[in-house]
């Protein structure tokens, strides 16, 4: 029960960031490529390679709270639904090449900054 409701306090705070950044992105970036969620994945998977490999390696956080950070935060901050229903808006829209330059980027980005942050992390302990 306990690491249930870590789950959901970081996930209430995940989305709360996610919203923020969401909004000041479409602000600061007007254009038909979705940046806000763009940004928040990559971050996103920014954080969860640290956080994994800071767990691996040097045992730096009980279950819970890895539970609090990954499950919690991350799942709540990332967006990958928004990312799939942005690009179906996008393709609907007949934007083929601004959503398959988004869905590689993305899915290039996630990949390359998880690991990144896991191998970052690992060299700094």
């Amino acid at each position: 029960m306990k690491e249930l409701l870590l789950a959901g306090l970081g996930g209430m705070a995940g989305s709360m960031l996610r919203y923020v950044i969401g909004v000041a992105a479409i602000r600061q970036f007007n254009n038909p490529f979705p940046t806000g969620t763009f940004i928040i994945n990559s971050v996103g998977c920014l954080l969860i390679g640290i956080i994994m490999a800071l767990s691996e390696k040097a045992g730096w956080l009980p279950r819970e709270y890895r539970v609090l950070l990954t499950v919690g935060f991350c799942g709540g901050f990332t967006t990958f639904s928004a990312f799939a229903w942005e690009n179906i808006k996008l393709i609907q829209n007949g934007s083929w090449t601004v959503a398959a330059a988004y869905i590689f980027f993305s899915v290039l980005s996630g990949l390359l900054l998880t690991w990144g942050g896991y191998q970052l992390s690992k060299h700094i302990l």
